[in-house]
């Protein structure tokens, strides 16, 4: 199905290593990115079964929460797009991008709960990868999840052809899903970008 965003496929290759995570001077707490409820330290494929199935019982939020999330400007660089699913049926999600020369970043948002379409699926998606996957693409500089304002985030970081890439992605509250992503914005550089979102409406 398509999606605004082309999830990395590699996320499959993901799993929640705790021995990697390390405390970052860029990764201090702030009242809108610290959520309330922390993400679990682990979820077998039982309960982000059953996540799923709950996402599918509820209702999607008005979509004035998802776009409270972004920030004006992301790393100095201004927005310069937002678009919404471009589904048949619309799922409730949106993209925000941010670009200044040769360097850009992009914020995607999804709602995983819905009674009509499939967006649960999203978010176990991210579950799946963070928490039942291994770290095995050779292909990464950089691959790991770590704890920032108590959200497991999954990062990497690819350099490819004089480019780099980096992505952030994570799930608030079980429920939405959110991908960070850079070109030509190391993770490191990337990661200040976690502490500009407004969360404290996602619950």
């Amino acid at each position: 199905m398509k999606r605004i965003l082309a999830f990395s496929a590699v996320l499959l290759a993901i799993s929640c290593n705790d021995n990697n995570t390390k405390t970052d001077k860029n990764n201090t707490d702030s009242t809108n990115t610290t959520v309330t409820t922390p993400a679990p330290e682990t979820l077998d494929s039982a309960a982000i079964a059953k996540i799923g199935e709950h996402l599918r019982t509820l209702e999607p939020v008005d979509t004035s929460i998802l776009l409270s999330i972004f920030p004006e400007t992301a790393l100095s660089m201004k927005k310069t797009n937002l678009k919404g699913s471009e589904e048949p049926i619309p799922l409730n999600e949106f993209e925000a991008e941010y670009k200044e020369g040769n360097k850009a970043v992009t914020i995607h948002i999804i709602d995983g709960g819905n009674t009509t379409n499939d967006a649960y699926m999203t978010t176990q998606y991210y579950l799946n990868a963070i928490y039942l996957s291994n770290f095995d693409n050779k292909s990464y500089e950089i691959e790991k999840v770590e704890t920032i304002n108590n959200i497991k985030v999954y990062e990497n970081q690819l350099n490819s052809d004089g480019e780099t890439r980096s992505n952030m992605s994570f799930v608030v509250n079980n429920r939405f899903g959110i991908e960070i992503n850079g070109i030509n914005v190391n993770l490191e550089k990337l990661k200040p970008v976690l502490n500009t979102l407004n969360l404290t409406k996602l619950k």
